[in-house]
Formats: structure tokens, sequence, C-alpha cells
């Protein structure tokens, strides 16, 4: 009886066992299948010093109808900070997913970007994307491969477009007719694309006259 039994257990066991890996299989096609039919999007990251003094935060006193439109049809970050304030820092964090005491060397200011951190922006390159950037990428600091070959940890960058600012301490990168250069130069339209868009240190670190932003309509 008791080998009755253990045989029993045995050939359940067995069966229970079957059935998992069954299932990890059947789970495993679904999720590929699930992968390769759903449509890849279009990502535009943007970074701008105090991004939550604009109308798309319901800020009254200064007007921001375009990047309310990318609010209304995209994601708009209600609660979103950076690990370190610092420049160079700051951008390898948020371009690798890292704290700071993550980030080796990279987490200070004009470093060496060590070659193993890979940025998302090289990853989803990768991965099919036709990525880029306008204004300021990482930066900065030095970024090389072992073959001693820059890397552009966020895109190649297209800043050769540029406008007359609205008033004094703004950057004059015409940050909306860069990316059109992009996509012009992309002979075979590839998609989905990717933009990391940083608004420049000169904005950054800008010193407007007062009363200007009432003028500025971004």
């Amino acid at each position: 009886m008791n080998s009755i039994k253990t045989l029993t257990f045995k050939y359940l066991t067995m069966n229970i066992h079957i059935l998992s890996l069954l299932s990890v299989a059947t789970i495993a096609q679904v999720s590929i299948a699930t992968a390769q039919t759903t449509p890849r999007v279009n990502i535009l990251f943007c970074v701008a010093d105090d991004a939550g003094h604009m109308s798309a935060y319901g800020v009254p006193w200064i007007n921001t109808p375009a990047f309310d439109t990318v609010a209304r049809n995209g994601l708009l970050f209600n609660n979103m900070y950076t690990c370190n304030a610092k420049s160079a820092p700051s951008r390898a964090a948020m371009i690798t997913g890292r704290n700071s005491w993550q980030l080796e060397e990279a987490c200070n200011h004009w470093p060496n970007f060590p070659e193993k951190f890979k940025s998302y922006p090289e990853a989803l390159a990768d991965n099919g994307y036709y990525v880029g950037c306008t204004g300021k990428g990482w930066g900065p600091g030095y970024a090389v491969n072992s073959r001693g070959e820059n890397r552009n940890l966020t895109g190649q960058v297209w800043n050769k477009r540029k406008l007359t600012p609205p008033t004094t301490g703004i950057s004059d990168c015409d940050y909306a007719a860069n990316p059109n250069d992009s996509g012009r130069s992309n002979p075979t339209r590839r998609f989905p694309h990717a933009w990391w868009r940083p608004y420049s240190q000169r904005t950054a670190h800008r010193n407007p006259p007062s009363g200007s932003h009432c003028r500025w309509k971004c």
C-alpha cells in the first residue's frame, strides 16, 4: 500500500511540474506575441528648471500653450524629482535610472562616464528607435567606448536651427525646428522616435528682466 501511495504521489508531482512548465511556456509565448504586435510609442522627454511654473500645472500668471498641448496628449509628471541637483550628475541619473551613489564617476561634474552604464536612449537605439536630442544633452564630461569613440548618451545632437529669444537670458536654440531636421535626415523614416529635449544651460542659469514671463508664450 505504501508503494502505491508513493508512486501515486510521484505521478501527481510529475504532472504538476509538467503543467507548470507548460503554463510558463504558454505565458512566455503570449508575452512575446503581445510585445511583437503592440505598437511602440514615440517618446519626447522634456527637462527644464522650475518646470512647475507653467499653465499646464495650473499656474495663472504664465501662459504655456505648447506645453499644455503636450500635457493633454501625453504624460504629465506631477511628482518627479532628480536625485542630484547638479548639472551633469542630474542628467546621468535621469538617463540611467540610477541613484548618484550607484553611478561611480558619473555622479561628479566633468566626469569620465563609465562605459558599463548604458543610457536609456542608447538602449532604445539598440532596439530600433531613432533617437536624437536638441539643446543640452548629457554633460559636461567625457563619454567614450572601449575604442575611444564618443558615445551619444542622449542621441545625435541637432542644434543648427536658431531663433530670436523673446527676452534676454534665454537660449536661442529652436527646440521646435531642430527635431524636424532630424526627421528629414532619416531616409528610412524609421519609427518609433525617442527625443531628449532639455532646455539649455543658458536658460537654466538665466537672469531675465522683470516681467519678461508675461511676454513669453511657450
